[in-house]
């Protein structure tokens, strides 16, 4: 053999040997996002379309198995063993998980990733409810069975819980003036609303104790890195506003008249101009809730520039007109994210602002400006 022709074999052996090498890492790459969705859980639309979008951004596939956490292994339901067994034995990911915001977290061993969605327990009527501490004793409350809810009527004990299997059968029992009101996980009223065949329920927040709550997929020491990769997408997606608007129809939510930063912005004004009469999650305490159907229905016929007029030339109550305009604007922003409608690539202006004929409409389902939260 010539030493060119051996020079050629061994290249040509290197180069198998290398693409030997490589392939593996190709297709393990490639691998598909593996995540369990509960079909029972009223998030997990969101929760496809999330683990579609982190998989998309890897350059991957979804691969989403599904399960119903509404077929009981016992009396006290889904057994929390099962969650186990499917984070070591058939996911990377468990999505849809409740956990509550600050307080201590552990369960059977499993980690939790960042929160994508900030939802909790909110206080919901017919009408919009008053804030809780001003529920008039005796009021029929609907709760419900074996929840952290509860917990709530320990320091209210003038109420009356009235105490359902489900919040599917506490909506009922709210929409048949069966309860006065009923305290309801945020997602399951959203939900119920859609099915609700026009009947308005009006919501807002509830600030108590074990009452906020975050969303976020259970993972197993095997997947580490997976979580890990999962966790920097979905903060990715929080800063540029796409987590927000995720799974949201564009043309349900009207014309896009702000950007997601000014929202950020309004949020943050919102919280040291506003909060303390409209409360911090716009819900109404001395002056009235600012988002959901209570605050702008159809039939209300207002305006963005109507409302805008008001807002900068009324308030703050104690001192009108002391806002800058930029400032005015991203206060609409935020009322109008929260009220449901899309962001956009443009900022709104004062101008803009002052003349809009949009009608200012709530489009349901508000959702808060969810922000990536680490364990």
């Amino acid at each position: 053999m010539s030493l060119l022709s051996s020079n050629r074999l061994i290249a040509s052996l290197l180069a198998t040997a290398a693409f030997a090498l490589v392939l593996p890492h190709r297709a393990e790459a490639a691998q598909p996002l593996r995540a369990c969705v509960d079909t029972a859980n009223p998030n997990a639309s969101f929760d496809r379309e999330l683990v579609k979008a982190v998989a998309k951004a890897e350059g991957r596939q979804a691969d989403i198995v599904t399960f119903n956490s509404r077929e009981r292994d016992d009396d006290d339901g889904f057994s929390p063993h099962r969650f186990v067994d499917m984070a070591n034995k058939t996911c990377a990911l468990v999505m849809g998980f409740p956990v509550e915001k600050g307080g201590d977290w552990s369960f059977m061993g499993l980690h939790h990733t960042v929160g994508y969605r900030d939802t909790g327990f909110v206080l919901a009527g017919l009408t919009q409810p008053p804030a809780w501490k001003s529920l008039p004793a005796g009021t029929s409350v609907g709760v419900t069975y074996n929840t952290p809810a509860n917990l709530f009527f320990v320091n209210r004990p003038g109420l009356k819980p009235d105490i359902f299997n489900t919040d599917e059968d506490s909506v009922k029992a709210l929409q048949a003036h069966k309860v006065k009101a009923a305290i309801l996980w945020e997602p399951s009223l959203q939900n119920a609303s859609k099915k609700a065949g026009g009947t308005k329920i009006a919501y807002h927040p509830l600030d108590l104790p074990h009452a906020k709550w975050m969303i976020a997929a259970l993972y197993a020491d095997r997947s580490k890195q997976e979580a890990a990769t999962f966790n920097r997408i979905v903060k990715q997606m929080a800063q540029k506003g796409e987590l927000v608007q995720l799974g949201k129809p564009q043309t349900k939510s009207g014309p896009q008249l702000f950007s997601q930063a000014q929202a950020i912005e309004g949020k943050q004004l919102f919280a040291s101009h506003c909060a303390a009469c409209h409360g911090a999650n716009m819900e109404g305490v001395v002056g009235p809730a600012l988002k959901g159907p209570g605050f702008a229905s159809p039939d209300d016929n207002f305006t963005v520039g109507g409302m805008f007029s008001f807002l900068s030339t009324q308030m703050p109550a104690g001192s009108p007109g002391s806002l800058t305009h930029k400032q005015y604007a991203a206060l609409m922003a935020f009322i109008l994210q929260q009220n449901g409608y899309s962001a956009g690539s443009q900022a709104l202006t004062y101008q803009q602002a002052t003349v809009s004929k949009t009608p200012l409409i709530s489009h349901g389902d508000p959702t808060s400006l969810a922000q990536a939260t680490t364990d």
